[in-house]
């Protein structure tokens, strides 16, 4: 752990189309994403496999990264498709960050994609991508800086709606 960087690294060396993987909620009207199919099939795929050759990590390793860029990449121009239609086309700033950010071939694919729609990018550098824990700290701190604070009565919640900082 994390598995993130050894997964880019072994899929340098793959090709991304070698094993079909789903791409789950392309038809999806919302903007969430989940791997869970994805991991579960990668888990299933590795299992097929008696003797795990080298080519074949590699290979699976880059399916499952192209994958992960392709809904990210269908969530993500959703999102944009959504937001031009409520904002009447104002200019989009994109902040990518996170685990995920920190991986070079995902932050290129998204980069083609903001070009695409015209819409700026900003990534902190792969040394500040990290775990979601951080956003969430992050988020809970600019909340405290705006007043924005929790008596903390509330029940927890698996699924947690993100406070919209901005429209505070």
């Amino acid at each position: 752990y994390p598995g993130g960087p050894q997964i880019e690294q072994l899929a340098q060396a793959g090709n991304e189309l070698s094993y079909k993987l789903p791409i789950s909620m392309l038809n999806h009207e919302n903007c969430n994403f989940s791997l869970s199919g994805l991991k579960t099939a990668t888990r299933y795929l590795i299992a097929e496999f008696a003797n795990i050759k080298q080519k074949q990590k590699a290979d699976i390793a880059a399916s499952f990264q192209y994958v992960i860029s392709k809904q990210i990449i269908n969530r993500i121009e959703l999102a944009i498709k959504k937001f031009q239609i409520s904002q009447n086309h104002h200019k989009i700033n994109l902040v990518f960050s996170g685990g995920v950010a920190a991986n070079n071939y995902i932050r290129k694919k998204l980069e083609s994609c903001c070009d695409k729609h015209n819409v700026t990018l900003h990534c902190p550098s792969p040394k500040y991508c990290t775990d979601n824990a951080v956003m969430i700290a992050f988020a809970g701190l600019e909340n405290y800086k705006i007043g924005n604070l929790s008596k903390l009565d509330f029940k927890p919640k698996a699924r947690w709606p993100l406070y919209n900082i901005t429209n505070s």
